[in-house]
C-alpha cells in the first residue's frame, strides 16, 4: 500500500543489508520488465520515457551497483549487458573527473588545470 518499495528499502537499511534506491520518475512500473509488450493487459500508465531508455537506464544502474558489490557476476551476463555495463561505468568515471577538476579550477589555474590533466580516460 502507497511507497512499499520505500518501507522495503528502510527494512534493508535497518537489517545492514548492500541496498541502492533508485527511482526513475519518468517511467511506468511495468516499463522494467524484459518484454512489457508480451503482457496481455498492462495495468500501469506508461511513463514519458520509451522502454529501451529505461531498460538501459535500469540495467546500467543496476549492473554498476551489483558489480561494485561482486565483480565476478558481470562476466556472466550477456554481451550487450556487459557493454552497458561498461559504457555506464566509463560515463561515471568522467564524472568524477570532470566534478573534481571543476572543483579544483579558479581563473587563474584553469588552464594549467586543464592542460596538466590525463584525458585518456576512454
Amino acid at each position: 500500500q502507497g511507497a512499499d518499495y520505500e518501507a522495503f528499502y528502510r527494512t534493508l537499511a535497518e537489517s545492514g543489508t548492500p541496498r541502492m534506491l533508485a527511482e526513475v520518475g519518468k517511467a511506468g512500473h511495468m516499463q522494467f520488465l524484459d518484454a512489457r509488450k508480451a503482457m496481455v493487459l498492462d495495468p500501469c500508465t506508461v511513463g514519458t520515457v520509451d522502454d529501451s531508455s529505461v531498460r538501459e537506464l535500469a540495467l546500467s544502474v543496476t549492473t554498476t551497483w551489483v558489480s561494485s558489490w561482486c565483480p565476478t557476476v558481470v562476466a556472466r551476463f550477456p554481451k550487450d549487458e556487459q557493454e552497458l555495463v561498461v559504457r555506464e561505468q566509463a560515463r561515471l568515471s568522467k564524472q568524477r573527473f570532470y566534478g573534481k577538476t571543476a572543483g579544483l579550477a579558479t581563473t587563474s589555474n584553469a588552464r594549467e588545470l586543464l592542460e596538466g590533466a590525463d584525458w585518456g580516460m576512454e
